[in-house]
């Protein structure tokens, strides 16, 4: 998937989003939405460098959701 300030990768049941913009901008990109940008703020803050968005797994209390 292409995106100009993500890495994402895909899979066959969704997709990864690299933290690692979070890490290098602390201000959210306008191409990034402010419920995505939170779910990667979340995920760096707990040392993680992927986001895994997977359709059948079971949604993660206190994130938004999409």
């Amino acid at each position: 998937m292409q995106h100009l300030d993500l890495l994402i990768e895909p899979y066959q049941f969704g997709f990864f989003v690299h933290t690692g913009l979070v890490e290098d901008d602390p201000e959210r990109p306008e191409s990034v939405s402010p419920e995505l940008w939170e779910i990667l703020r979340a995920a760096a803050a707990a040392s993680a460098a992927w986001v895994l968005f997977d359709r059948d797994e079971p949604v993660t209390s206190g994130l938004p959701v999409f």
